[in-house]
C-alpha cells in the first residue's frame, strides 16, 4: 500500500505540462542536498522471485492474505515425509524399486491421496489461495535422520530406498496436480550442527534417490493436468554462502569433500549409479544466508559463482537463497532490538539493495511470523509479522517495521526487473529498477543524518508519469507523497530521514487529470461520528459506487480527518468481499474486543468476509491520507468498494490512544494509466 500526503494535484498537473515553476515550490529549497542519478544504463536484472518463508499456514487461518500484502511473488514452504523402516526381501536393488515406481505411477491418481495428507499446520485452502494469487510455491520437503537409506556397510538398503520414493512421490504428485508446484528441495542446511547425524554419503544416498521421486511425479502430475511442470530442484541449501569446498578440518563433515562439491559431482548420477549428462538431479544452486554486510555478502556470492561455473563446465547456475535475513534467530536473540527498531529495518533496506545487485534468480525472505519456536521458548525476533498464537486459529495481528521494508522492496525487485546504474555519495545505499514504462528507486540510509534532503534525477524521457515518495521511518509508515518534477522535468527532492528506508515510484499516467468518486455512504460503530481508534477501537465503514472508467488505473483512498493524539496511530484497511446488508451492518465486527493484554484484530472473516488490503500511520499533524488501492481493485473490480478502517491491538500490551482519528470525507481518486 502507497499513501499519498495531500499536494495540490493542479500543482502536479501543472508540473507535467511545463507551467509549473521552482519558485512557486517549497520544494526546492537552497539547503545542501544530496544527489542520487540514475543513468539510462542497465548493468543487470534483478531476481524472477522475490519470496517469503512462511511457516505455518493452518485451516481457516488468514496468513495468505498477509503473505499476498507483501507484494512477494514466491513463498517457501516447510514440509515432510516421514517413512518406516520395513525390511522387504522382495526389493533388494535398484530394479526392484523401478519395478514398484511403474507400479505406483500408473495408479498414481488413485494411489498418492492414500499416501499423503495435508498436515495439520498446512492446510489445502491456505495454498490454493496463494496461488491464486499466483504466488509461486517452493516446498522443502525433509526427511528424519533417524531414517537410513544406507546400511551400517554402505551399501544401499533398497527396501527404505523404495519407502523413501514412495513418500516423496506421493507428496509432490499431489502438491504439483492441485497446486502447480514445481520447485522443491530435499534438505534445510544438511550442513548445520543441529544435522550432525547426517553423514555425506547419506546426504547422496537421498538426492539421488529424492530426486528422481520428484521428477517422476513432475513429469506424470504434467501429463495428468496439462500443464508444465518442469523441474526446479535447488540444492544442496546450506547454512552460509562459503561451503562449496572442504572445510579441511579433520571434525567436519565436509573435511574431504565440500557441500557444493560434492552436489555438483553427483548431479548427473542416476539410481542405478550411472552417469548421465542428459540427466540433472537439481536445476538451481541453492544457499542460506544471513548477514547485514553488503559488500562481504556480494563478494562471497561472486565467488560461490564462479565455484559453481567451475564444477559445471564453464556454465552457470541459477542461484537460490531460499532463507535470508539480517540476523538468525539466534544471534537475533541476544540482541535488544527488534524488526521494528530503525536500526534494524533500515538494514533489512541496505541489504534489499544488495539483493537487487545479487544475480540471484530467486530470494526469499525469512521469515513471515514471530513465532515462539526458539528452543527455550523464545520468539524468532527475524519474523517479520505480529501473531497471537495462542488462539484455536493463530492471528496475524498486524506488521512490522521490516514487513513494510520488505513491501517496498518487492515492489522494486521482482520479476527480473531491468536493474539501471546509479551514482550516489554519502552514507545510502540505492538501486534503481525498470519495467516497461514504471521506474522504481530503493534507497537506505544506516547512519544518522542531520541533512534528509535528497535530489533524485532520472533519465530524460520519463516526465508525465505518477510520481510518489514513500518512507519507512521509526514513527510512520504507508505516507506517501505525490512529487512535482523540477524545471527539467526528471528530478525530484525528497527527505530520507536517519535510519529509514525510502522508495521512488513513476507509473505512468495518461490523463490530464484524475478521476474522483465520492463515497456515497458511511458509518462508524462509535455512532454518528466516523472514527476509527480510541478506547472503544471504533471502526468505520465507507461506502463507494462503480466507477466510471474500466481502464486500467493507478487508484488512490483519499481519506480527510483529524486526530488528537500525542503519537502517530497504526491504522488498519480491510475490503468487504460482499456488500454490507445495510448503512449500519457491522456483521464482520467482533463481537468481544480483544484486550490490550492479548494482540488481536478488531475484526472477524478476515480471508472469508474481508481482504486485508494494508496498514499505514496517521499523525496529529496530518489533516488527509492518499492510500493505493490499486491490487484491491485488481482483486475485486470496479463495482462498489466497501471499505473498513479499524484500530487493531498489533502487539502483546499495544498502547490504545484514547483519542480516535476522526473521519470528514473519503473518495476514490482513479489516474488513467
Amino acid at each position: 500500500m502507497r499513501y499519498l500526503n495531500s499536494l495540490n494535484l493542479v500543482v502536479f498537473a501543472s508540473a507535467l505540462f511545463g507551467t509549473y515553476t521552482q519558485a512557486s515550490s517549497p520544494e526546492f529549497s537552497s539547503n545542501a542536498q544530496i544527489e542520487v542519478r540514475v543513468a539510462d544504463r542497465v548493468v543487470g536484472k534483478t531476481p524472477t522471485i522475490i519470496g517469503i518463508n512462511t511457516g505455518d499456514m493452518p485451516q481457516g487461518s488468514a496468513f495468505p492474505e498477509w503473505v499476498r500484502a507483501l507484494g512477494v511473488n514466491g513463498a517457501r514452504l516447510r514440509l515432510n515425509v516421514d517413512p518406516k523402516p520395513l525390511e522387504d526381501p522382495k526389493i533388494s536393488s535398484a530394479t526392484d524399486l523401478a519395478r514398484k515406481a511403474k507400479e505406483l505411477r500408473a495408479q498414481a491418481e488413485n494411489k498418492t491421496p492414500l499416501l499423503w495428507h495435508y498436515p495439520s499446520k498446512m492446510s489445502a485452502e491456505s495454498l490454493r489461495s496463494l496461488r491464486e494469487s499466483k504466488i509461486e510455491l517452493l516446498a522443502t520437503i525433509t526427511c528424519p535422520y533417524a531414517f537410513k537409506l544406507l546400511k551400517s556397510d554402505g551399501k544401499t538398503n533398497w527396501s527404505n530406498a523404495w519407502n523413501f520414493w514412495e513418500a516423496y512421490y506421493a507428496e509432490v504428485y499431489q502438491l504439483a496436480t492441485q497446486h502447480q508446484v514445481r520447485r522443491y528441495q530435499l534438505f534445510n542446511e544438511p550442513n548445520h550442527k543441529e544435522s550432525a547425524k547426517l553423514t555425506q554419503e547419506e546426504y547422496a544416498a537421498r538426492m539421488v534417490i529424492g530426486t528422481d521421486a520428484i521428477q517422476a511425479a513432475l513429469s506424470d502430475a504434467a501429463k495428468a493436468t496439462r500443464t508444465d511442470l518442469s523441474p526446479l530442484i535447488s540444492a544442496p541449501c546450506t547454512a552460509g554462502i562459503s561451503n562449496f569446498k572442504k572445510s579441511g578440518k579433520p571434525e567436519d563433515r565436509d573435511s574431504a569433500i565440500g557441500w557444493g562439491e560434492l552436489s555438483m559431482r553427483d548431479r548427473h548420477r542416476r539410481i542405478d549409479g550411472k552417469e548421465d549428462s542428459a540427466y540433472d538431479q537439481f536445476q538451481q544452486y541453492a544457499v542460506q544466508h544471513y548477514s547485514t554486510n553488503p559488500e562481504s555478502t556480494l563478494e562471497k556470492l561472486r565467488e560461490l559463482k564462479g565455484e559453481v561455473r567451475s564444477a559445471n563446465h564453464g556454465k552457470d547456475l541459477p542461484l537460490v537463497m531460499s532463507e535470508y535475513n539480517i540476523y538468525t534467530a539466534r544471534d537475533f536473540a541476544k540482541k535488544e532490538t527488534t524488526m521494528d527498531s530503525p536500526e534494524e529495518f533500515s538494514n533489512l533496506g541496505s541489504m534489499a539493495v544488495t539483493i537487487a545487485e545479487s544475480s540471484l534468480e530467486e530470494l526469499y525472505f525469512f521469515r513471515l511470523t514471530l513465532s515462539q519456536n526458539l528452543d527455550d521458548g523464545q520468539v524468532k525476533k527475524n519474523g517479520v509479522h505480529h501473531v497471537n498464537e495462542n488462539l484455536v486459529v493463530p492471528e496475524i495481528t498486524g506488521t512490522t517495521r521490516a514487513a513494510e521494508v520488505i513491501r517496498l522492496a518487492t515492489s522494486t525487485l521482482t520479476g527480473g526487473r531491468e536493474r539501471l546504474a546509479t551514482q550516489v555519495a554519502d552514507k545510502l545505499r540505492v538501486t534503481a529498477t525498470r519495467q516497461k514504462d514504471e521506474f522504481r528507486v530503493l534507497l537506505a540510509r544506516t547512519n544518522q543524518t542531520s541533512q534528509p534532503q535528497l535530489q533524485i534525477t532520472l533519465p530524460t524521457g520519463i516526465s508525465g508519469s505518477l510520481a510518489t515518495w514513500e518512507t519507512v521511518t521509526s514513527d510512520t509508515f504507508g505516507n506517501c507523497q505525490i512529487l512535482s518534477s523540477n524545471p527539467s522535468g526528471n528530478g525530484w527532492q525528497v527527505n530520507l530521514p536517519s535510519h529509514s528506508v525510502g522508495l521512488l515510484t513513476l507509473r505512468s499516467f495518461s490523463g490530464i487529470k484524475s478521476e474522483t468518486l465520492p463515497s456515497t455512504s458511511a458509518t462508524s460503530t462509535s455512532g454518528s461520528i466516523l472514527q476509527s481508534g480510541g478506547t472503544d477501537l471504533a471502526q468505520t465503514l465507507f461506502i463507494f459506487g462503480t466507477t466510471q472508467s474500466k481502464k486500467p488505473a493507478t487508484r488512490f483512498l483519499h481519506l480527510m480527518g483529524k486526530y488528537s493524539g500525542t503519537q502517530p496511530i497504526p491504522l488498519h484497511l480491510y475490503a468487504l468481499r460482499k456488500a454490507a446488508i445495510s448503512g449500519d451492518s457491522f456483521s464482520f465486527c467482533k463481537k468481544e474486543m480483544p484486550k490490550a493484554e492479548a494482540s488481536g484484530l478488531s475484526i472477524s472473516g478476515l480471508g472469508t468476509d474481508l481482504d486485508w488490503m494494508g496498514g499505514f500511520t496517521f499523525s496529529p499533524t496530518q489533516s488527509e491520507a492518499w492510500i493505493d488501492i490499486t491490487s484491491a481493485f485488481e482483486r475485486r473490480g470496479t463495482d462498489g468498494m466497501q471499505i473498513v478502517i479499524a484500530r487493531d491491538i498489533r502487539t502483546q500490551g499495544d498502547q490504545i490512544s484514547p483519542e480516535a482519528v476522526e473521519w470528514s470525507s473519503a473518495e476514490i481518486v482513479s489516474y488513467p494509466q
